[in-house]
This record gives C-alpha cells, sequence and structure tokens, in this order.
C-alpha cells in the first residue's frame, strides 16, 4: 500500500522547486543581470524594513525598494553597468556603496552593514563586489566593452573573441570577412550549430543553419558587454545544448561618450593665415599732346581737380567696376597752343632767358603745342583692398596598437585662397583714357588650390 504522506512530501518538493526556480528566473534575462545583498547590524542581525535605493550611474536613474523580514533585498532584470546603492534605516547611519557592477546574466551580491548613529550621517562603502550567483552553478566569464576595444581585431568582429571564454575553441577567420558573424565556435565539446546567440534579448541566428553564418554584427565601439554561458544554464538561455552567446549593446547616458564621439570630436587641428591689406596708392594723370614746359612729345602729368562732393561711391570694389572713382571730380591739364609765353621757365636753348615760349625754341619734333603741371597730388587715392583666407585643417588618429607607442596617421587638407575672392587691380586712373575709373584686371589670376596630405609618425 502507498504511503499518502510520503507522495503528498514529493509534490511538495516539486512545488518549492518550481517556486525558487521561478523565483530565480525572475532575477535575470538574457540582456539582463540583478543585484542581490542582506542588511545586517553590527552583531549579522538582519535589519527589516530598511528603504533600499538603487541608482544606475550611466543614465542617473534610480529605483528603490524595501528589506524583506530576513533582511534581504533584491533588483531583478537591470541593464548591464555600474550602480551605486543607498540604504537608509531608522537608529542607523545611511550607507552608501559605490562601485556595484552589474554584468549580463549575472547576480551580483552586495551586502550592506549598517552602524549605529544617526541617520543624517552618510558612511560611504568601495569595495569589489561579487558578481557570483550562488544559488547557480552557471560558468561562463564577461568580457565588457573596454576589453573588447583594446584588443586589436583585424576583422572588426568581436565574436573573435568568444575563444577566450574557458571549454570553448574557435576556427581562424578569414580578415576577408569583415563585420560577419562567421566563426564557428565550438563549446564543451559540442557542435557550432547547437550555440544560441542573442542580441540585447532577441535570438540573432541563422535559422536556416542555427548558425553565425552570414549574420551581420555590431561594431565593437557599439557593444556594452558579452558572455558566454559554457554550461549549467538554466531555461531562460535559449534552446540550444552549446554555448549561450549574450550580447549588450551601449546604451544612452547622461554625458557624451563613447568612440564615435571621441574619435570624431577629439584630435582636430585648425591653422591658417588670414591676409587683409589695404590697396595701393595712385595718382589720377592726363595725357596731353603737347611737350612738358620744353620738353618734346606728349607728356602723361597729373591732372586738375574738378567739381564734385564725392570722389568714390559707396559700395564694394565688386559693385563698383566700372565706376571706382567719380570721373567729375577731375579735369584734365588743358594744351597751350604755340606762341604761349611762360615766364619764368629756362628754356632748353638760349641760356640767360627767363621765357619759355612753345612751339618757338628751334627744336627738332616740337608739336608745337604744350601744358604745364596738373594741380592734383601724388598718389591722391588707393585702390582696391586685398584679403584672402588660407586654412589648413588636420585631423590625428592614434594606432599604438599598430606602430606602438606614439604612432598616428595625420590627415591634413589644405586650401590656399579658400574663399575664391578676386583680388582686384587699381583701376585705370588717366583721365584721358576712355575706361578711366574702370577696374578692369586682378593682381592674382589664380583661384582656390585645394591640396590633400597623410603623414605617418611610428
Amino acid at each position: 500500500m502507498r504511503n499518502p504522506m510520503r507522495g503528498m512530501a514529493v509534490l511538495s518538493l516539486v512545488v518549492l522547486t518550481l517556486v525558487f526556480t521561478t523565483s530565480l528566473l525572475g532575477q535575470i534575462s538574457s540582456s539582463t543581470g540583478a543585484i542581490q545583498g542582506t542588511v545586517s547590524d553590527p552583531q549579522n542581525a538582519s535589519i527589516p524594513g530598511a528603504k533600499v535605493t538603487l541608482t544606475h550611474v550611466d543614465p542617473g536613474t534610480s529605483t528603490d525598494t524595501t528589506t524583506l523580514s530576513d533582511g534581504t533585498f533584491l533588483f531583478p532584470l537591470l541593464a548591464p553597468g555600474n550602480y551605486k546603492i543607498h540604504v537608509l534605516a531608522s537608529g542607523f547611519e545611511t550607507s552608501e556603496l559605490d562601485g556595484v557592477r552589474v554584468d549580463v546574466t549575472k547576480v551580483t551580491n552586495a551586502n550592506v552593514k549598517l552602524t549605529l548613529g544617526q541617520v543624517s550621517t552618510v558612511a560611504t562603502v568601495q569595495e569589489d563586489f561579487a558578481a557570483v550567483d550562488t544559488r547557480t552553478a552557471t560558468t561562463g566569464d564577461v568580457i565588457i566593452g573596454t576589453q573588447i576595444r583594446d584588443i586589436p581585431l583585424p576583422t572588426r568582429n568581436f565574436l573573435d573573441l568568444t575563444a577566450m571564454q574557458a571549454g570553448t575553441a574557435a576556427r581562424i577567420q578569414s580578415a576577408a570577412t569583415v563585420g560577419r558573424g562567421s566563426p564557428i565556435l565550438d563549446v564543451a565539446g559540442s557542435r557550432a550549430t547547437v550555440n544560441n546567440f542573442v542580441l540585447d534579448g532577441i535570438d540573432a541566428r541563422n535559422f536556416g543553419s542555427n548558425s553565425l553564418a552570414g549574420v551581420s554584427v555590431p561594431s565593437p565601439d557599439a557593444v556594452a558587454e558579452f558572455r558566454v554561458s559554457t554550461s549549467m544554464y538554466d531555461a531562460s538561455q535559449g534552446r540550444g545544448s552549446g554555448g549561450n552567446i549574450n550580447v549588450v549593446l551601449r546604451s544612452g547616458t547622461d554625458h557624451f561618450h563613447g568612440g564615435a564621439f571621441g574619435q570624431t570630436i577629439g584630435n582636430w587641428g585648425l591653422s591658417g593665415v588670414w591676409t587683409i591689406q589695404s590697396g595701393l596708392p595712385f595718382s589720377i594723370t592726363s595725357t596731353n599732346g603737347g611737350g612738358l614746359a620744353g620738353l618734346n612729345g606728349s607728356a602723361t602729368i597729373r591732372a586738375n581737380a574738378g567739381a564734385c562732393s564725392t570722389i568714390k561711391p559707396s559700395g564694394s570694389p565688386e559693385q563698383n567696376l566700372n565706376n571706382y572713382m567719380n570721373a567729375a571730380c577731375f579735369a584734365a591739364v588743358p594744351n597751350l597752343p604755340a606762341g604761349t609765353v611762360l615766364s619764368g621757365y629756362n628754356a632748353q636753348e638760349g641760356a640767360g632767358s627767363n621765357t619759355y615760349v612753345i612751339g618757338n625754341n628751334g627744336v627738332a619734333g616740337d608739336s608745337g603745342v604744350g601744358s604745364l603741371f596738373g594741380g592734383l597730388g601724388r598718389n591722391i587715392l588707393r585702390g582696391p583692398g586685398a584679403e584672402r583666407l588660407d586654412l589648413a585643417v588636420t585631423k590625428t588618429f592614434p594606432v599604438r596598437k599598430l606602430l606602438g607607442e606614439g604612432g598616428k596617421i595625420m590627415f591634413r587638407a589644405e586650401a590656399f585662397k579658400l574663399f575664391n575672392n578676386p583680388i582686384f587691380s587699381n583701376p585705370q586712373a588717366n583721365i584721358s583714357n576712355s575706361n578711366f575709373g574702370h577696374i578692369i584686371s586682378t593682381v592674382d589670376g589664380t583661384g582656390r588650390i585645394p591640396q590633400l596630405a597623410l603623414k605617418l609618425n611610428f
């Protein structure tokens, strides 16, 4: 005859096992971890009803709970990262635990021992909290993002690092398969087609072959951490009997961070030469048909002043290419007819004479007409100014892993005459010329000149 009490005992044991397993499975998932601990007094007696506040350091978010009757607390389903614990209980000093680390699929033990005293007194504790869950026997290590980014990866595929786990073996990948999930990983002697690959809680395997063949994988800079569970894992880890690769991507925080930001914003250089120069001075001239007070042939002399209110109109040289100065402000020097007597001039012939008679000097080639200097001064105006910007931009990429300490690659881009603005010459200044006041040429006929360079330091 069967003993009914024995059957009830077996049933009770099964129920307790299921309840215990269910509560355990509720702590973590394939992309999260958990924190558990006990709050006690100096005599190691548990403290129920203590308020425990958990702060995720990177994004700055917080949540809280209360210790149970046995003094324990649990924060399940936490995103991997760094946390801080704040414990408050009546009759005890407030305690803060810094540097509490949560890894993917792991439970971190963070026990808190309070000291008798005022609640207003805060005691800060910093120590290494073991991410060891004594309730499970799952094996496997966590590789965090800084390790992933510090180890050279020729293929830029972080899955190459899965072979660093104990009990695993991986085939060497071809460098031609950059960014593809092609590594063949054997865990604990099992076949490569019985592994589970979970990305942020989502199954990311090739469902046709149940492998990573052809699966696109994230950049190493985007991976926060990953873990390869090699044995003794529970049913939450997936359907495969091999290894469980659980990957968590980096998430946002309350400050700028990340390799993309640092590589983009940092190590830039900017240099240049900005030249601003005033215009060159020039004189207003006039060409006359006669000699200049005793000189033979035509002469170019300074002009006379005209009648105007404004010499130079408003606006830039580009706006006044055909009217750089007001022509009404200037007048040509008139020719003097032959026979005009100029007192006070010494003729080229006839020493001692104080007069000069135009066209009556007996000089061969005398045109019979002449003129005097105009009344305008020398270099009374300035031409258009010159402005030019030559700019160079550099970007330096450290490559210490390939070239050793001090190794870097510098990319340099230069542009001479960056804005490609024209540099105008002085306007036509001879009032006798039909282009008087017009700017008809430039000093520098070249345009913008770009230049690229690459420099390797090692």
